[in-house]
């Protein structure tokens, strides 16, 4: 298995077993974050940081070099988190440009 599939798996295990919140339907491009981040008011930290009102927040994890979480930050980091933050332990990578865009936008709604 590699390490994406991994790391959703072991995020999905996790998010059943903290009995953590969640959105009863999460939106649709962001369904795959769901496993590893509460996208909930609540905000709580599960295997990943909480992504609700995300967009536009100074980045809580040092050493990104990023100002704030914006599209150019977010599409950096979904394409190759370990490029950004070497030690991160997002492990998910989004390859696909326009994946990418739509999961961006959907941050930005997240408030």
């Amino acid at each position: 298995m590699n390490r994406s599939l991994w790391a959703l798996a072991l995020g999905a295990v996790m998010v059943g077993a903290l009995g953590a919140p969640a959105l009863a339907n999460p939106p649709k491009d962001l369904a795959i974050c769901a496993a590893c981040h509460d996208l909930s008011p609540a905000k709580q930290k599960l295997g990943g940081a909480p992504l609700f009102g995300l967009y536009g927040q100074k980045p809580t994890i040092s050493g990104t070099g990023f100002a704030k979480w914006d599209r150019a930050a977010l599409d950096k980091w979904l394409a190759n988190p370990s490029a950004v933050k070497p030690d991160t332990t997002m492990a998910f990578v989004v390859k696909n440009d326009s994946r990418r865009a739509k999961i961006i936008e959907a941050l930005s709604q997240l408030k």
